[in-house]
């Protein structure tokens, strides 16, 4: 009965036009954080493995280094950092279009929740695989019997993984196309066409899941292996174009197209163009997935049966091979340039006043970088261009996949996300953004790193590839073009675009909030967040706050309210400010650890009791002022940590800052694990990796030491009043209770 006076509710107030739609928007920040703790791991990941060691190590590592670079990187940052976020921003927008709620609230937590782990599970599945199957290559054996060594743990985990990230999927498709169904009728005639598009993207997402989880069989991952560059038609060509194009690209205009009018305020140029690039597209994109399955299982079964090469397989083919392709391409390309088309012809009047008008901006490069990555992508299926980035191998692949795919991973899908995140998640939150200067800075950093990450693998594939053809090696070529320099370049493009990913995580983070944070995480959230405040707490003893009393009351004054001024005036003016655990009483006797030559004979007064009661004790010994703990210089803080941690002290400016645990934390590992372990495995063991440790130790001591810094001021500022507003609470409690002013 509950129930059904529920959705009666529920269904007159969507006919009434005053359902809230705002009912569900809380389910949807896990969606954006999930995909902001999946960009920062990106991060640290495409930066690590451009490393110059590490990149050789891979490269050696035959399909043991793939399982590492291509799969694992591109998992973490397109389906964790593009299709979670998606999830999220479809449900966001579905509910606003088809005018009515998702369909099971429930069924969303649950998607959600299998995806994430499956997701997170998969990735750290292929990432130990790859390193132990990649370990067995070098010590000299063939990849199969590599894999064969490893056995069953090479294949159960990814089929487990693979399949609860696959039933995430699979739930939130049922979700969005009930949802769909039955608001068929509902929707607002202006908007309507846009619920198509998501319709797309969730069925392309459910057939790249499901082939997903089929490849990741043993027999299927034998096979595919066997096949070569013929296998590749289907794993990775037409599994990542269906998931990438056909699930995420469709989700992505229906986006545009939902956002960009009510950002610039003005509806987009042309509903009718924008369903002339849905029908093109859709066309395209499944006639060019299942001419690569079709092409792939044929050659494939030649490559075996035959015991011929996979090109030698495309040749026998002959035409049959490149016009299915070539006219997919084309079709496809009509429905992505018609769509950049009304895109730039609606931002084409302009972007308006709007504070968050930088985001219709970025949507504009992101479509830009679009029409970029489609044009290549129509150059690369031409004949000429097949057989010469064939024949350049590895080099080659600089241009396909590399170039191609970060162009479409980062330009389009992670750019738009971004962007979309960065307006959503103040509305979902109802919280404003932490920073729109963040924002503005993340996505600016994107794209000046993409393109200059795109332009040098374009470079770098053309020059070296045309030394493989001359019949250079890879390595020799790379030594010949860059003289070694080769993967530093890539390394820094990715530490730029890493630095990007970290700015936008931290904005998502701090733009929800620590306290609904720890809400969300339950008692670790709680846990996590009382052990973070302690390690960042300054140390303030009862003593100093004590002093700071006994100062103002010392103060001439003529009444408890100008009492109270004179103690909120003693403390701004020295500049005095304290930041203590949430847990702890400002001023209670256990609110910190004394400090060095700090000391009170007698024990600290009890603020539950009349102040002046302890009042008139006399104490002895020196007591550290409130001005001198809280009144540090934020260089010198920096200058202790960085020149100290440079000769094995790291911490120094944590301690110097007063917080002592967070200072030997920094210390013990500093010293036990880098000085010690880090320096004798690579300076003894691996002289090779030496550069690792001494860009780690010139840098780490400087980031500590500005870390250390900053988090100090803005501990300082930002409870300011909270040792004014004690004072002047205390004060006036003396005075309410007759206490003698000035002794």
């Amino acid at each position: 009965m509950a129930v059904s006076t529920l959705n009666q509710k529920v269904a007159n107030s969507r006919l009434n036009g005053d359902y809230d739609y705002k009912r569900d928007d809380d389910l949807l920040i896990k969606f954006v954080l999930a995909q902001a703790l999946a960009l920062a791991i990106a991060a640290i990941h495409g930066t690590f493995q451009r490393i110059p060691p590490i990149a050789d190590w891979l490269r050696d590592a035959d399909y043991g280094g793939h399982l590492f670079t291509n799969l694992g990187l591109t998992h973490i940052n397109v389906v964790g950092g593009g299709t979670i976020a998606i999830a999220g921003i479809t449900y966001y927008v579905l509910p606003r279009v088809m005018q009515r709620p998702i369909y099971s609230r429930t069924m969303s937590n649950i998607s959600f929740w299998l995806t994430v782990f499956g997701v997170f599970g998969f990735y750290c599945v292929l990432i130990p695989i790859g390193v132990v199957e990649g370990s067995l290559v070098h010590q000299g054996m063939t990849y199969e019997q590599a894999k064969q060594m490893v056995g069953p743990w090479h294949s159960a985990p990814e089929a487990v993984t693979a399949s609860i990230m696959g039933t995430g999927y699979w739930i939130f498709v049922t979700n969005i196309v009930v949802t769909i169904f039955r608001g068929r009728k509902d929707a607002k005639t202006g908007e309507r066409f846009i619920a198509k598009f998501f319709v797309v993207s969730v069925v392309a997402l459910l057939l790249g899941t499901l082939q997903g989880v089929y490849q990741v069989l043993p027999w299927s991952l034998d096979w595919l292996y066997k096949t070569g560059a013929a296998g590749q038609l289907i794993d990775p060509i037409s599994h990542a174009h269906m998931n990438l194009v056909g699930g995420v690209v469709f989700a992505f205009m229906g986006f545009v197209y939902y956002f960009l009018p009510r950002i610039l305020r003005r509806p987009m140029h042309s509903n009718r163009l924008a369903n002339v690039s849905f029908w093109f597209l859709f066309t395209g994109v499944f006639a060019f997935w299942l001419s690569n399955i079709i092409l792939g299982f044929t050659e494939g079964d030649m490559v075996i049966s035959q015991g011929i090469t996979p090109l030698e397989a495309r040749h026998q083919l002959g035409i049959a091979h490149s016009l299915p392709l070539a006219l997919a391409g084309m079709t496809m390309g009509i429905g992505f340039w018609t769509f950049i088309a009304n895109v730039l012809l609606t931002l084409r009047k302009g972007f308006g006043n709007r504070v968050e008008k930088y985001v219709a901006v970025f949507i504009g490069i992101s479509t830009f970088c679009l029409f970029i990555s489609t044009s290549q992508g129509m150059l690369q299926v031409l004949p000429s261009t097949y057989q010469w980035l064939a024949d350049t191998r590895e080099a080659g692949e600089l241009i396909t996949p590399w170039a191609h795919a970060q162009m479409n991973i980062i330009g389009v899908v992670t750019l738009t996300l971004m962007a979309l995140g960065t307006y959503v998640m103040p509305r979902i939150s109802h919280r404003p953004l932490f920073s729109h200067k963040l924002a503005v800075w993340s996505m600016a950093t994107i794209v000046v790193s993409v393109f200059g990450l795109y332009i040098t693998f374009l470079v770098l594939g053309l020059t070296e590839g045309q030394y493989v053809i001359k019949g250079y090696s890879y390595a020799q070529a790379r030594q010949i073009v860059t003289g070694g320099w080769h993967d530093w370049i890539l390394t820094f493009w990715y530490a730029v675009i890493g630095a990007a990913y970290f700015g936008y995580t931290y904005n998502m983070f701090k733009t929800v909030g620590a306290t609904r944070l720890a809400r969300y995480t339950g008692d670790f959230g709680r846990g996590w967040s009382a052990t973070w405040n302690y390690l960042l707490a300054i140390n303030v003893p009862s003593a100093s706050i004590e002093q700071a009393r006994r100062e103002a009351l010392k103060r001439p004054a003529v009444n408890p309210k100008a009492i109270s001024q004179n103690a909120a005036t003693y403390v701004a003016d020295s500049g005095q400010a304290v930041v203590l655990a949430d847990t702890v009483a400002l001023v209670s006797p256990n609110a910190g650890a004394a400090d060095s030559g700090a000391a009170d004979s007698g024990a600290l007064p009890d603020p539950a009791l009349p102040s002046f009661q302890s009042s008139n004790r006399q104490q002895s010994g020196y007591v550290t002022p409130l001005r001198v703990i809280l009144g540090q210089s934020l260089v010198s803080i920096w200058l202790v940590e960085a020149v100290l941690g440079y000769v094995g002290f790291l911490g120094a400016g944590w301690f110097k800052s007063r917080r002592p645990a967070m200072a030997m934390l920094f210390f013990v590992t500093w010293v036990a694990v880098f000085w010690i372990c880090t320096w004798a495995v690579l300076t003894l063991i691996a002289p090779e990796y030496l550069p690792v440790f001494i860009v780690s130790y010139v840098v780490l001591p400087q980031l500590s030491g500005m870390w250390a810094a900053r988090s100090y001021r803005s501990r300082v500022a930002k409870l300011r009043q909270e040792i004014a507003a004690s004072l002047q609470g205390q004060v006036a409690g003396e005075i309410k209770s007759g206490a003698k002013i000035g002794q």
